[in-house]
């Protein structure tokens, strides 16, 4: 059969398709598919013609856990095609596969899909698992690592402008020194600062100087930032680490991360938080400090795992490391982080989670899972997903009802079991669990 040939006018490379993901009236994606270097043929949305009779289509949804098949893509190569890359695009990521025309369904890995695949929001409303819908966040293709590439060793260096000016203040005591460091870094302060979210991480001196930042930068550089003039100063600084969550209304979680500085003194700790306009000193020892603060900054929220102290230099840029890992899906650089000595569970997380989205078998995952200390509800959720690929039921049963017990406001607890009974070939019980989700969330399953 003829392989497919472009129409009169459209361009042979690069081959660019655009589609809108739906997943509420606010919640819109727009898709793009760039066909990879080398490849021939281009994306549609829907199932193959092929396996379009309606047994095999609902046999094949049914494998895919998936209810809207506007939600399915397939690469069209040819007539005859025997095999089909498959994309999914769920509220948690966007998946890979390839089926047969006897439905054998296998995962992929993104980089055997035939294009590369990004997506933007046309409504900023988040979507999913907020912090983890990662598969439908940012770039996916190699190039980005060209064009956006951290550097850890240029990190703490501190312009000597800066470090002139500090030592005026050198010979001051302790406690004045601490405030004189909040000068610096608090917004508005000496050095101009300015919170704002949403922009690649920075070195000090592009934070401060580049043309681009001007001192606009959020959490990550503000800490970054302190701890560094803390240490020229001579002070007792470290940078702390937390990540929070709370059940939304949907029955999805909604992380989020957070770093500020404490220098210790006798009696308790400072917190310096400039991105937050923080300054206060409260008594007692690290976990009373740092757990009173979070609860009085996320008063809604509870601990994701445990929070993570940086108090030495390569551990902050170990933090600088995993913010790039984070934002741009790269695991070399959140592997990097472990090797600056940076092991917050929240990384092992991320490896295992991200490994998972790409395709890699599941003992990938859960070797890392398998490091985390502290294991939280999304631990847990992954960990049961990937019980159920390995055909681990009862491990994977254990853990949805375990979370349900423990985290009831989180769906994913009652997803894993509903799929764990319904796997095991025990339709009543799944049927109750899926009742319970349409009580809790019927918004959510009416989409």
């Amino acid at each position: 059969m003829a392989e497919y040939k472009e129409k009169p006018g459209e361009p042979i490379s690069p081959f660019i398709q655009k589609f809108r993901i739906h997943f509420s009236a606010f919640d819109i994606y727009e898709l793009t598919a760039k066909r990879k270097e080398g490849e021939t043929g281009k994306m549609i949305q829907g199932t193959p013609p092929v396996l379009m009779d309606k047994n095999m289509e609902d046999k094949l949804f049914e494998k895919l856990r998936l209810e809207n098949r506007n939600h399915l893509f397939y690469w069209f190569y040819n007539e005859g095609q025997k095999e089909f890359p498959l994309m999914v695009v769920k509220e948690d990521g966007i998946y890979f596969y390839s089926v047969d025309l006897e439905l054998n369904l296998k995962r992929i890995s993104e980089r055997e899909f035939p294009a590369y695949i990004s997506s933007e929001p046309e409504l900023k409303t988040k979507i999913g698992i907020d912090g983890l819908a990662l598969g439908l966040g940012g770039e996916t293709k190699e190039k980005l690592e060209e064009e956006q590439r951290p550097e850890p060793e240029k990190l703490l260096i501190l312009p000597q402008s800066l470090k002139h000016e500090l030592e005026g203040y050198k010979e001051k005591s302790y406690e004045e020194k601490i405030e004189i460091l909040w000068e610096f870094v608090k917004q508005g302060g000496k050095l101009k600062l300015t919170w704002e979210e949403g922009l690649p991480p920075a070195t000090i001196e592009e934070f401060l100087f580049s043309e681009e930042r001007k001192g606009r930068g959020d959490c990550t550089e503000f800490s970054i930032l302190t701890y560094a003039l803390g240490k020229e100063l001579g002070l007792d600084v470290c940078v702390v680490s937390i990540r929070v969550a709370k059940a939304r209304e949907d029955g999805f979680l909604e992380p989020i991360g957070h770093s500020f500085c404490l220098c210790k003194t006798a009696g308790g700790y400072y917190i310096i938080d400039g991105a937050r306009f923080v300054y206060e000193f409260k008594k007692g020892e690290l976990d009373d400090v740092v757990n009173s603060y979070a609860e009085e900054i996320f008063p809604e929220y509870h601990f994701l795992g445990a929070y993570y102290v940086s108090s030495e230099n390569n551990q902050v840029k170990g933090l600088y490391m995993v913010e790039f890992g984070w934002a741009y899906r790269n695991m070399i650089w959140l592997n990097k982080a472990l090797e600056y000595g940076y092991t917050a569970d929240y990384v092992y997380f991320a490896l295992a989670y991200f490994s998972y989205v790409a395709g890699e078998p599941p003992g990938v995952p859960l070797a890392y899972l398998d490091k985390i200390n502290k294991k939280d509800e999304l631990s847990l959720w992954l960990e049961g997903v990937l019980a159920i690929e390995l055909s681990d039921l009862k491990r994977a049963e254990e853990i949805g009802l375990s979370l349900m017990k423990d985290h009831p406001e989180f769906a994913g607890g009652y997803w894993i079991l509903e799929w764990a009974y319904e796997t095991q070939g025990y339709p009543e019980k799944a049927e109750e669990i899926k009742k319970k989700i349409y009580e809790k969330w019927p918004k959510e399953h009416s989409k």
